[in-house]
This record gives C-alpha cells, sequence and structure tokens, in this order.
C-alpha cells in the first residue's frame, strides 16, 4: 500500500531511543530491511537525551540506511510515556506502531500488515511476539486472520492472555485520538492499552510473531536499563 492519496504515509512506526546502545542497530536494520524507498512509510525516533552514544549511532544509520527517517530530541530526559506522546504528535500516517529500540521487527512482517490493513482497515491489527529464548508467545485469545467487530471481544480476548504491550499491535490513528501515555510513571502500557481497546470497533488477529523481544535487556541488574520503562512481559 503506497501513501494515501492525501500523501500521507500508511504507517508510522515510532522509536523511542535512550541508553539503547548494544541493541539500537539491530532494531533499526530490522525496520530499514522492509521499508526500502519508503512506500508510504514513516520512522521516527525520539532520543530522550541518552548518555551512552546511542543518539550518534541512529543519526548515522539514518543517514547510511533512513531516508526520510526522522530523529528529535528531548531536551531533558523525560521517560517512555513522554518520547511516545512527543512521536504520536508528530506521526502523520494512518495507522502507528509503537517499537522498542531493544528489540526489533521479524522479516516479512510490514508486508504482512500492509496486506492486512489494505484488505480491511482495522482499527488495530494485533500481532504475536517470539522471545530470544526461542519461546513464541500469543496475545490474544479469539478467531484469527479474520477481520471481527466488537470492542468487548477485542478486550476480552486481550487480557485473556495478559498481554498489555504498545508493540504487540498497530493502531489506527484515529484510535489515538484523546488518548495518551501517563508521564512519571511504570506499567504504562497497562494504563494506556485497554483506554485504547475501548476506542476499536474492529480488529484482525494475525496470529503470528512479528517482534523479536529480547529478554536481556529487561533483566538488567537493578531494573530497566533503559531507565524509562517496566513492562508487562
Amino acid at each position: 500500500m503506497p501513501a494515501n492519496a492525501t500523501g500521507r504515509p500508511w504507517l508510522s512506526i515510532l522509536i523511542p531511543v535512550y541508553n539503547v546502545l548494544p541493541y539500537l542497530e539491530d532494531c533499526l536494520l530490522s525496520v530499514f530491511s522492509q521499508t526500502g524507498d519508503g512506500g508510504g512509510i514513516e520512522l521516527i525516533l525520539l532520543d530522550d537525551r541518552s548518555t551512552d552514544g546511542s543518539a550518534d549511532l541512529a543519526e548515522a544509520l539514518i543517514a547510511r540506511h533512513g531516508g526520510g527517517a526522522r530523529l528529535l530530541r528531548h531536551a531533558d530526559n523525560r521517560g517512555l510515556s513522554a518520547a511516545r506522546n512527543s512521536m504520536i504528535e508528530e506521526a502523520g500516517g494512518d495507522y502507528v506502531w509503537f517499537l522498542d529500540s531493544d528489540d526489533a521487527i521479524l522479516p516479512g512482517a510490514i508486508a504482512a500488515l500492509r496486506d492486512i490493513v489494505g484488505s480491511c482497515r482495522p482499527d488495530v491489527v494485533l500481532c504475536d511476539y517470539v522471545r530470544d529464548d526461542g519461546k513464541i508467545c500469543a496475545t490474544f485469545d479469539g478467531p484469527a486472520r479474520q477481520f471481527q467487530l466488537g470492542t468487548e471481544a477485542l478486550v476480552a480476548g486481550v487480557f485473556a492472555r495478559r498481554r498489555l504491550h504498545a508493540w504487540s499491535r498497530v493502531w489506527k490513528r484515529e484510535v489515538l485520538d484523546g488518548v495518551r501515555f501517563p508521564e512519571g510513571v511504570y506499567f504504562e502500557d497497562m494504563a494506556t492499552i485497554p483506554r485504547l481497546m475501548l476506542n476499536a470497533r474492529s480488529y484482525y488477529y494475525a496470529a503470528q510473531p512479528w517482534i523479536l523481544l529480547q529478554i536481556a535487556s529487561r533483566q538488567h541488574p537493578g531494573g530497566d536499563p533503559r531507565g524509562f520503562r517496566l513492562s508487562a512481559q
């Protein structure tokens, strides 16, 4: 699916960056390898005042591979929620996908998403993920690979699996209207995902892993190595 008739991208991929130097290149290359010359996809990164050189690496990778990808910056470290909220304000795509900068999008995921969006335009597309230890994790309990209507069924299916991550689903832009991530708190996904689901009237569960989850980066001594997120796995 190319950019829509207004010239806007069909997909915005939003990646917060904070002290993820060991993982960032794999993350960004996983996106660049699937977007080619853009194809109606915009990539927005926001550096939340990294101190380990992550921002410099992001700039170099964008210059080398990224085409129209953009790197935004916060003047001060404000946390994951603020980073996501700032990127939402900048995003112009019909759909929004939040990707953590220490994870990766698996090969073929964007093409599969494009096919789903092109065929039925659901309010939310749900995917599974695979951990770096090889375990595949389902994120939804319900009908797969078909367009479905019904907020209640969507909420029930997500809560049955207890997977309230932002990155395992792709949202139609309108679903985010009036909803932002709460700043200054942990478990921000748990506060936000239920509100987004209540805004959704249709969904499509792809029932295949699209995300590679780096478990090691979430088991750093002392908590979250990025300094701004503790999400439920």
